[in-house]
């Protein structure tokens, strides 16, 4: 239009040869931006301001292209973020006595029908912490074991044991509720169809914590699902908390009032079998009066 291309009388050398109305021109546009060379439409060098639209052009379009690229991909190469509704951990920690030692437990579950794969679990104790020297280091991790790889093929129960190499020894109910710290909890794993990796993660705060508390079989055992070939799992039993007997004390308190039961067996730690049956001793340990028990309420 600024070379009066397309009035009546046009000049005789046109600033895109071959292009007599718009759409030959867009042809030409078009051809300059896919392919390395020209046919019959080309772009002349009578017209400066044509020269400039095409050199534009190409950057715009050479960057559009780029960024298009990194976007498709960052998406399939950017781990997934997992929805609650499929992959996710409960809303609340729970602290309770297993096998005769106060544990941290988490529930996680993956109800998606594509499962994850060699999924693994790592968790993290995060508070402020002083040094020998007297630096008082913010946000000091100290990873919290757990049984890193689990099978979800149903919700799941992460366990810490709470010995003498836990940063939670110490930790009192009143420090658990009251103290400044949080835990956190990250999956990490595989798609199983597509291959793709996939992470999820939560934190938990001292008011996230119960003590006292357990988490509830939510596999329905005497419910199979013929069309689906699985067991049926009580979503609303997820986030569900039932109340349970645990002493009201730290697991070092604890392990300092615990003595071993003597026996007369001629095998320390052997039960008793009077008559020929084995008794009901399920431990060599009991506890003495000092470690009290209290009953949570039902509130979960």
């Amino acid at each position: 239009m600024a070379h009066y291309d397309f009035e009546p009388d046009p000049p005789k050398r046109t600033c895109v040869t071959g292009g007599k109305d718009f759409v030959t021109i867009f042809l030409a546009s078009v051809e300059a931006q896919t392919t390395i060379g020209f046919g019959d439409r080309a772009i002349d060098e009578e017209c400066p301001e044509s020269i400039f639209l095409f050199i534009m052009q190409l950057i715009l379009g050479t960057g559009l292209s780029g960024v298009l690229t990194c976007v498709v991909y960052a998406k399939l190469t950017r781990p997934e973020k997992l929805s609650r509704d499929g992959v996710g951990f409960s809303k609340k920690a729970v602290i309770s006595m297993r096998d005769g030692r106060l544990c941290l437990m988490i529930r996680a579950w993956d109800l998606n029908y594509d499962h994850i794969i060699s999924s693994e679990f790592t968790a993290h104790f995060v508070n402020t912490y002083r040094s020998k020297e007297g630096e008082v280091i913010r946000y000091y991790a100290r990873s919290l074991s757990l049984q890193q790889r689990q099978f979800l093929l149903w919700p799941v129960t992460l366990v810490h044991v709470i010995d003498e190499n836990s940063p939670l020894y110490g930790y009192t109910p009143d420090l658990i509720a009251y103290n400044s710290y949080e835990i956190t909890v990250s999956l990490k794993g595989a798609s199983a169809s597509m291959g793709t990796f996939t992470q999820s993660q939560t934190s938990y705060l001292p008011k996230e914590i119960a003590w006292g508390y357990r988490f509830p079989a939510v596999v329905k055992v005497c419910r199979y699902d013929v069309h689906k070939q699985k067991y049926v799992i009580d979503h609303k039993k997820l986030d569900l908390l039932e109340p349970v007997d645990t002493p009201y004390c730290s697991a070092m308190e604890l392990d300092r009032t615990t003595t071993p039961v003597k026996s007369d067996s001629t095998v320390p730690g052997t039960p008793r079998t009077p008559g020929g049956h084995f008794s009901e001793t399920v431990s060599s340990f009991h506890l003495e009066r000092s470690s009290s028990f209290r009953k949570k309420s039902n509130k979960a």
